[in-house]
């Protein structure tokens, strides 16, 4: 499937590969016609050789491109060509929530509902349109620098058959097992919307906790034990300053009994929403503060220093161009001219009119020469058209105690190692290294070095009457590295922090030595000391050997063995044993006369997988319909057995549905994968003709 970047397949041009999963490779493609970047989701060829599970994958696409909500990823068209069957979907440039955990740590609170109150309508409106997703979780979950969310993989989603409100279907276990309820952990049996509840809610536990409630060391038994009994630790044990409320939200969504959770999304969002809206009116009663600066002269009312913000909340109209989870902002100060930094970045100098920014709480920070600097935080609303206004006090003259009107002030001294780096006093530029000044107004500065090739060097100073202060700084100095491997995708840690994939390039590193790790699953790590010189690039690239594990397949009483759609071994009896790298590898086994059995199968480095299929055990099957008396047909054939009826089949795929004269079933036939411990009930509607 790599053959394929660079070609152009029914008018979508493949440039890169920028995913690869169970199902297949996604490429990010241009459509030729619109000029447009789209993603396309291509099946794996094993997988489309499969007739029932084209079947399913159509009939899911279908269902898929119903889902018409700005917080999941759309999918634009289904297509079948000789290169093979692919979904187009929405290409969207973002990372995963999982991404920013590793790089970040864990979400704020404020963070988190932004973030859970998008996910919650997304996926409320799937369930609207009866497709259930089972498996929701970070890597599942894209999130834009402005807080957009867009939900993504579907590929496990459930459409909800029309066979009566009570129909259950089993698929066989689905999901990541993290975030699996206990419901998907016992067979997928009666799994509802609720189990999307559960996945949501774990994703938020993360988002708060930034980890998983389990440790890297327990078994998967262990971690399906301690899901399906409920012992899921308070999310406290691991962030401690989440509020009760907060947590009794949480805990229910992940209830191990479905019943005992929120019902549906609506539910969870309104209790969210409600805990939001309490946070609000306590800071609504809470006396807001600004942080305040000594400086001499007690004479100096720092109240009429203080930031204050008229609202001018404006209800947005339909045709508001503002997107629903940004806000607008116009700034002013008296006097005007000042220069304004939100979330430390510069926006220019008041009057500033219309400027667009991520709803919440924002720094900001408003300077001036001569001016005391305000420094604080504001709170805007999402789609709101709002005010700041401000009030700067001069920093001098200062009266000096003995009543003199006579200005105070102090000297500094600043030296720097480059030489030469630039100065700024509060933002304003005063000259380059060494520098020296006997007339700087007494008072308390932001000081900031800049020197190209080197990081900024930032210190706050309190420059007292009559003496002085001297600042010696030595400038860290920038080197880079651009580090690449084989196969591409490993993740790239430096002193043990993720910060990025290969291939990895960074040109602004702290010159000095650094552990370098490159990991990616299924692949040997590697670790090693790198030194980054200054001013120069550091070129690495490495080969990671494929890690491989053993996987025996026994079949009884015989059967063909096909790995990946690759026979391996034709109508044998005896073990099976292969070597394959660690993953997740698709296994089917084939018997000409009893059927076929197919499931994944993930293959891990540390101990073999051994998997035993037998033909010849039977599981209990209760098959009912509404009419009753229906004749029961399996793979095609008649049984001879009416419903209600209690049959047995023996392990494997199997197509199942009834007949009765006079009468046409409501929807299509049941084809599902029959495993040894599985007990389950299938329910038919049918309809006169």
């Amino acid at each position: 499937m790599d053959s394929l970047i660079g070609k152009t397949v029914d008018n979508y041009q493949i440039i890169e590969e920028v995913g690869r999963g169970g199902m297949g490779i996604v490429y990010k493609a241009i459509d030729t016609s619109l000029e447009k970047i789209v993603a396309l989701k291509m099946i794996d060829p094993a997988l489309a050789r499969d007739e029932s599970f084209l079947k399913r994958f159509r009939t899911e696409a279908r269902a898929l491109a119903r889902l018409e909500n700005p917080n999941i990823v759309i999918v634009h068209a289904l297509r079948t060509t000789d290169a093979g069957v692919f979904m187009v979907m929405e290409y969207v440039d973002a990372k995963t929530v999982a991404d920013w955990i590793r790089k970040n740590g864990a979400f704020s609170v404020e963070e988190m509902i932004n973030v859970a109150k998008q996910l919650l309508h997304a996926i409320d409106h799937a369930h609207k349109v009866e497709v259930i997703h089972r498996d929701i979780k970070p890597s599942n979950i894209l999130l834009y620098d402005d807080g957009r969310v867009k939900v993504t993989d579907f590929g496990l989603a459930k459409v909800i058959e029309q066979r009566g409100r009570h129909s259950t279907v089993t698929q066989g276990r689905a999901g990541t097992l993290y975030y699996m309820s206990p419901e998907q952990i016992k067979g997928m049996k009666n799994v509802d919307y609720r189990s999307d509840i559960y996945s949501l809610g774990m994703t938020i536990y993360e988002m708060l906790a930034g980890r998983v409630p389990f440790e890297k060391t327990e078994s998967d038994f262990t971690i399906q034990k301690l899901i399906v009994e409920g012992k899921i630790p308070s999310i406290n044990k691991y962030n401690p300053d989440i509020p009760k409320p907060l947590n009794k939200i949480i805990l229910k969504s992940i209830e191990n009994d479905p019943d005992k959770r929120y019902q549906n999304c609506r539910e969870m969002l309104g209790a969210i929403e409600e805990y939001e809206k309490s946070q609000l009116i306590e800071k609504d009663t809470t006396s807001p503060t600004i942080t305040k600066y000594p400086f001499i002269a007690a004479a100096v009312l720092f109240v009429a220093i203080g930031a204050y913000f008229l609202w001018n909340t404006i209800i947005s109209s339909p045709d508001d161009p503002t997107p629903p989870d940004m806000a607008t902002i116009s700034v002013r100060s008296e006097p005007e001219g000042a220069s304004v930094f939100i979330d430390n970045d510069s926006v220019g100098v008041t009057p500033l009119h219309d400027i667009e920014l991520p709803a919440g709480d924002v720094p900001v920070r408003i300077n001036k020469a001569g001016m005391v600097m305000i420094d604080t935080v504001v709170s805007v609303s999402r789609g709101a058209t709002s005010l700041l206004s401000f009030t700067l006090q001069e920093i001098g003259p200062i009266v000096a105690e003995n009543g003199n009107d006579e200005p105070v002030h102090g000297r500094m001294s600043v030296n720097s190692t480059p030489r030469g780096a630039s100065i700024y006093l509060d933002g304003q530029f005063l000259g380059t290294t060494p520098y020296h000044n006997d007339e700087v107004p007494a008072g308390r500065y932001r000081l900031t070095l800049r020197s190209d090739g080197y990081e900024t060097y930032t210190e706050t100073l309190n420059i007292p009457e009559a003496r002085e202060v001297s600042v010696s700084a030595s400038l860290k100095a920038f080197g880079g590295v651009h580090i690449t491997s084989d196969p591409p995708g490993a993740d790239v840690l430096l002193n043990g922090e993720r910060v990025g994939t290969t291939p990895f390039d960074n040109r602004e590193l702290a010159a000095g030595t650094y552990d370098l790790t490159l990991r990616k699953e299924g692949y040997q790590e590697y670790s090693a000391g790198i030194s980054i010189d200054p001013g120069e690039t550091r070129e690495l690239t490495r080969t990671l050997p494929e890690i491989k594990s053993l996987l025996a397949v026994l079949v009884r009483p015989w059967g063909s063995i096909y790995i990946n759609g690759e026979k391996k071994a034709e109508d044998t009896g005896v073990r099976y044993e292969t070597e394959l790298p660690a993953g997740i590898h698709r296994v089917r086994v084939e018997h000409p006369r009893i059927g076929i059995w197919e499931r994944d199968v993930e293959v891990r480095e540390e101990s073999p997988k051994e998997i035993e299929v037998d033909f010849n055990r039977q599981v209990n099957l209760v098959i009912t319909s509404d009419p009753v008396n229906c004749e029961i047909y399996i793979n095609g054939e008649p049984t001879g057995e009416y419903t209600p009826r209690q049959i047995q089949l023996p392990v494997g795929k199997h197509t199942i549905e009834v007949k009765r004269d006079e009468y046409v079933l409501d929807g299509d036939p049941v084809t599902i994968n029959i495993e040894e411990d599985m007990e389950d009930r299938i329910h038919f509607e049918l309809r006169q003709e």
